[in-house]
C-alpha cells in the first residue's frame, strides 16, 4: 500500500466514529503535543475519506487532538 501525506484544513478532520478510546486527558494530549513540537512526528494518524468529504481519523486519535490542539 502506498501512503500519500495530504494537508487538509482541519474542519474536515473527525474523530469519534470509529474511536476505541473512551478516555482522555487533557494532560496526555498537552505531553503529545509537546513530543511532537520537539521530536516531530514519527507516526502520523491514518483516515479515510468519507463520502461528506471529511476524514475519518483511524489511527492516531490522539495524535490528531495534540496537533488540533497547537493550532487552535
Amino acid at each position: 500500500m502506498q501512503v500519500t501525506p495530504v494537508s487538509i484544513p482541519k474542519r474536515w478532520v473527525r474523530l469519534g466514529e470509529y474511536e476505541i478510546r473512551q478516555r482522555r486527558s487533557e494532560e496526555t494530549i498537552r505531553q503529545i503535543a509537546a513530543s511532537i513540537a520537539g521530536d516531530g512526528l514519527f507516526s502520523p494518524p491514518g483516515g479515510v475519506a468519507s463520502p461528506s468529504g471529511h476524514i475519518d481519523i483511524l489511527m492516531g486519535s490522539n495524535r490528531t487532538l495534540a496537533m488540533l490542539s497547537v493550532l487552535n
